[in-house]
């Protein structure tokens, strides 16, 4: 049994209040039970209750037991001088007062709360050998209801997702294109060379890649020079030689420190097609079309449109090279379809969902839920497993929602706050 739960059971009145009576005989008649309080003060604020037939307003406090009332210290906090009503679980062995000297009113809850309501709560609480914990209770419910809480759910999920947004942000002093870039660096070597991918693109400069984006060739001796895969000198590769020389010039021009370690980068257990010479290729033509890459798409948020613009080629030698030693065979090496979605679900709807909140221009924020049911759906263990229950996944708008709904509301038991968990325990 949880305070949350008893704050629940209050909140949605699912207990029998006719004849309801304190722990001292008095007759309680609830007018109302309040406003939910989020943070610190009482539980339930702006309530009415009558008490022996007299109107008392004032705020609710919740507990499991009596003695939780002196645990929390309220009894030396003149925030709880106006409680008028203790509603507990269970165990009233001491009484509760204020810091003015008035002992408050105190329901027991225990025996009083609806059987079915108990009964699923314990369920959903206890139950560990289902994918969620309502999976044989859930399609009960009508379909046109489940979805109608993705949109609450993608929103959540979104919020959460701008907040390492806004660190990058603030470490780019507000530099909305390079904290993309960032991001952008970020998701190209994701998982196993995130890291190394941000810490290259935190050394790059702007405006050093505006200057040498005359050819792809000087991009490209950029980057592979600050990350590192010009130092190490075992490959024989004359390509390889013709970048050290112009990046040799660009850091005597640019006073570029020591460049990232080869050590830093991983190939081991990355398939050719992710390893991080080809994601740097690709990164570099990227670069070569376009270097403000956030404000681009800010003036242009058409799905179709932003895909034209992830059209790349990498350059010439990387159609036949995985890195600057053997030769292989030949293939374009481009931005594969499933990628863009990818990014486009991780990385530019946040990014646009951000901007909107930051402007406070719903079209933005409208766009991203416009690109989401344009992407096709995720497939992955969580959206497969929703899909086996008989939830939907038409398209990356409820794909994200399903993903939100098990990681942050299923795993952690948070049924509570759940609209799904609200009708279960509702009964309706």
């Amino acid at each position: 049994m949880t305070e949350d739960f008893i704050q629940y059971v209050w909140k949605f009145q699912l207990f029998k209040s006719i004849n309801l009576k304190t722990t001292t005989g008095k007759s309680v008649k609830i007018i109302h039970k309040g406003i939910q309080n989020f943070s610190s003060g009482p539980d339930f604020t702006n309530a009415k209750i009558e008490l022996e037939g007299q109107l008392w307003a004032g705020n609710v406090e919740i507990h499991l037991k009596q003695e939780n009332w002196n645990h929390h210290k309220h009894q030396n906090d003149e925030a709880y001088n106006n409680v008028i009503l203790h509603v507990i679980y269970g165990n009233t062995d001491k009484n509760a007062f204020t810091k003015n000297g008035i002992r408050l009113e105190t329901v027991v809850l225990k025996d009083l709360i609806f059987r079915k309501t108990q009964e699923v709560y314990n369920f959903l609480m206890k139950t560990k050998s289902t994918f969620v914990p309502c999976q044989n209770i859930i399609l009960k419910q009508k379909e046109f209801f489940i979805s109608s809480f993705y949109d609450r759910l993608l929103t959540e999920r979104l919020e959460r997702k701008i907040k390492d947004i806004e660190k990058d942000i603030e470490l780019s002093v507000g530099d909305l294109d390079k904290a993309f870039l960032i991001n952008l660096f970020k998701y190209f070597g994701a998982p196993q060379n995130k890291i190394p991918f941000e810490i290259l693109a935190r050394n790059l400069n702007i405006n050093h890649i505006i200057k040498q984006a005359v050819s792809i060739e000087s991009l490209e001796a950029l980057l592979f020079g600050v990350a590192g895969f010009l130092e190490e000198n075992e490959t024989e590769c004359s390509y390889k030689n013709k970048l050290e020389n112009e990046y040799n010039y660009q850091k005597q021009l640019y006073k570029i420190d020591t460049p990232m370690k080869i050590s830093n980068w991983k190939f081991t257990a990355v398939r050719p097609a992710n390893f991080p010479t080809i994601r740097i290729a690709q990164l570099s033509s990227l670069l070569f079309k376009d270097q403000r890459w956030f404000s681009l798409i800010q003036n242009d948020t058409e799905l179709n449109n932003i895909k034209e613009k992830f059209k790349i080629s990498v350059s010439n030698f990387w159609k036949t090279h995985y890195n600057f030693g053997m030769e292989s065979k030949k293939s374009n090496k481009n931005i594969t379809q499933s990628f863009f979605d990818k990014i486009m679900i991780n990385l530019i709807a946040p990014f646009l969902f951000y901007y909107g909140k930051f402007v406070q221009d719903e079209q933005y924020i409208e766009k991203v839920f416009d690109i989401l049911v344009k992407i096709k759906p995720e497939k992955n263990r969580i959206t497969n497993s929703w899909q086996g229950i008989g939830l939907s996944n038409n398209n990356a708008f409820e794909s994200q929602a399903l993903i939100e709904l098990k990681q942050n509301y299923c795993d952690k038991r948070r049924c509570l706050d759940c609209n799904i968990g609200y009708k279960i325990l509702n009964n309706e």
